[in-house]
């Protein structure tokens, strides 16, 4: 079947490619008009197809993906026979990691919004246990929809300053606004921001990784003290996250170079909000009723304290707006409303992410609500 649809699809892309050149204009059957849409053919070679259009071996096979962007900012990968659903799956079965590339290009509107998920799902993930609890399954989820429209409103003011300036660096713009003395400034800013978060991944990186070790390890004595949540050890752990990961993360200048290698962190914290959910509803040790638990916990938890002490972590965790500029500079044909459509979709994402957890974390430990008081729901008793 795979087989037949390729060489099917082929011929009738190269019937298409004949139509257009000749006549200077789309093809019919693709029914997209050539002001509206960039069309480009891309030749592939195929070794898992050893056959040619006679039906004889032969080493590679070529077949050609025609890749076309609506005009409304969406991506997708079609060809005159892969309307339907069927020649779709077997399109992805045929190659998923070239359709995952394709899909996720550098610059694509799915690509640019996979980078900024990857931007915001983070570290900050772990805390939203604690925000919740602060305020309230209901007050709770508020918050974090303000926070993420802050950050919203934020993102898009500089994806207009950049608009108005033709700059896509946060000190060419700040000096084509307000002069070199504030670009000077904005740049102090900017590594400050970007030394702060460095710090708070390898502290947090220090003391998570030797607590993993000393939980699953049951004689300790058998394991260096250089591994474990010692002096030596945090040293260590810093040092071997600084220079193994951070140092090879930051050499790439692209955003793009990085999707791949954010997927990791991506998956982590999705993997995280999976998890709560389910250990709430499944383990019977944790929650042993979680009808109960629903009921003990509070819907609204208005307080001076709660509002100070979970709404930075909430901000926090959106501080997605040092990459706009990188994100907004590699978008195909950048304006600002698909700019906001990226924005829009990677921050609701977020946030469906981030209420999940604080919900479903403050509900597990509502009857011993200290649990969450570290404001790191992995620091919490799951055992």
């Amino acid at each position: 079947f795979f087989v037949n649809h390729i060489m099917e699809r082929d011929q009738l892309i190269r019937g298409h490619n004949q139509e257009r050149s000749a006549s200077g204009r789309a093809p019919k059957g693709l029914n997209i008009k050539t002001d509206e849409y960039e069309m480009r053919v891309q030749h592939e070679k195929t070794d898992s197809v050893g056959l040619s259009h006679g039906g004889e071996p032969n080493g590679h096979y070529r077949s050609s993906q025609l890749l076309a962007d609506r005009e409304d900012g969406s991506d997708f990968i079609t060809s005159p026979v892969s309307h339907n659903k069927k020649n779709k799956f077997a399109d992805i079965m045929l190659s998923p990691m070239r359709f995952g590339q394709r899909k996720f290009r550098a610059g694509g509107t799915s690509g640019s919004i996979f980078s900024l998920i990857a931007s915001t799902l983070g570290s900050g993930t772990i805390s939203f246990g604690y925000a919740v609890m602060m305020n309230g399954y209901i007050l709770g989820p508020i918050l974090i929809i303000l926070g993420a429209y802050i950050s919203y409103y934020t993102g898009m003011l500089i994806v207009k300053a950049s608009e108005v300036t033709g700059r896509t660096r946060y000190e060419d713009i700040a000096d084509a606004l307000f002069g070199k003395r504030w670009a000077f400034f904005t740049s102090v800013l900017n590594l400050l921001c970007l030394i702060g978060f460095t710090f708070s991944y390898i502290v947090y990186i220090k003391k998570a990784v030797p607590g993993i070790i000393e939980m699953y390890v049951a004689d300790k004595s058998k394991v260096p003290t250089w591994l474990l949540n010692t002096t030596e050890g945090n040293i260590f752990w810093g040092i071997l996250f600084s220079f193994a990961v951070l140092f090879p993360l930051s050499i790439p200048r692209n955003m793009s170079q990085l999707r791949f290698s954010s997927l990791f962190g991506v998956i982590c914290s999705m993997y995280l909000t999976f998890a709560v959910v389910l250990v709430f509803f499944i383990d019977k040790q944790v929650v042993p009723d979680f009808r109960e638990n629903f009921r003990s916990i509070q819907a609204f938890k208005l307080s001076y304290n709660g509002i100070v002490t979970s709404v930075p972590l909430i901000i926090y965790a959106y501080m997605y707006q040092v990459n706009i500029p990188l994100i907004y500079k590699e978008l195909e044909r950048r304006n600002s409303k698909r700019m906001s459509q990226v924005v829009l979709t990677g921050s609701s994402v977020a946030v469906l992410f981030y209420i999940m957890v604080g919900v479903f974390g403050y509900a597990t430990f509502a009857l011993d609500q200290a649990q969450l008081c570290d404001k790191n729901i992995l620091q919490a008793n799951y055992q």
